[in-house]
């Protein structure tokens, strides 16, 4: 029998996920506002220095306490 736990666990990390990414796709099209970005800033990903040119413009990242937008690829 699986674990209870370790599949909460994997629910609870794939909703986070699909949320993250529904929240990255409003702001690259400019339907999320700065507002609701720093509301939802937990879901925000953490900037990491990486190759971006495949990453839409306007998606967010957060720095520190800051988030911020990809202004070019």
């Amino acid at each position: 029998m699986a674990d209870t736990h370790a599949l909460a666990l994997d629910a609870m990390r794939a909703k986070g996920a699909a949320d993250a990414a529904a929240l990255a796709a409003k702001a690259v099209a400019g339907e999320a506002n700065a507002q609701e970005l720093l509301e939802k800033k937990a879901m925000v990903p953490t900037w990491r220095q990486r190759d971006f040119t495949a990453v839409p413009v306007g998606t967010p990242y957060k720095w520190g306490d800051m988030v911020y937008k990809l202004r070019q690829a």
